[in-house]
C-alpha cells in the first residue's frame, strides 16, 4: 500500500489514469412552432427621433372556458402602414407578442402538480 495517498484516495490505489480516454458522442434536436392569425388594434406610444413609431396593442377574448390575452409592441416605419391604416407583423421591429390563457382551457393544458413539482426540485 502507497503510504503517499491520503485516507480518501486509497480507493485509487491500483488504478492507471494516465493514457486513458473517454469517448462519447451524442445527438439532439429541438423544434418549435406556433401559428397566431388574427388582427390586433394598436396605439403609437411614442414618436422615436428617427420618425418610426412605438406601438403598443392587447386583444383579450372571453371565452366560456376562460380568457385569453394576446399583447403586441414592437417598432414600425410609418411608411410600412398601409393604406387601410395596418401593418403585417413582419414589419414589426423588435417585435414582443405575449399569448397567456386563464380559467379551463389553460388550465387544461398546464402539467400537474406533481409534474410541476418534480422540474421544481430535478436539476435536469
Amino acid at each position: 500500500m502507497n503510504k503517499n495517498l491520503g485516507r480518501s484516495n486509497r480507493w485509487l490505489e491500483g488504478i492507471d489514469v494516465n493514457n486513458q480516454a473517454i469517448d462519447s458522442k451524442s445527438k439532439g434536436t429541438a423544434d418549435q412552432q406556433a401559428s397566431l392569425v388574427g388582427s390586433i388594434a394598436v396605439t403609437v406610444v411614442e414618436i422615436l427621433a428617427n420618425g418610426n413609431l412605438m406601438v403598443k396593442g392587447e386583444k383579450k377574448l372571453g371565452l366560456s372556458e376562460g380568457t385569453e390575452v394576446i399583447q403586441v409592441s414592437g417598432i414600425i416605419r410609418p411608411e410600412d402602414v398601409g393604406p387601410n391604416s395596418t401593418v403585417q407583423s413582419r414589419r414589426l421591429a423588435n417585435a414582443q407578442i405575449a399569448y397567456r390563457g386563464s380559467g379551463d382551457l389553460a388550465n387544461a393544458a398546464r402539467p400537474g402538480w406533481g409534474t410541476r413539482m418534480m422540474h421544481s426540485l430535478w436539476p435536469f
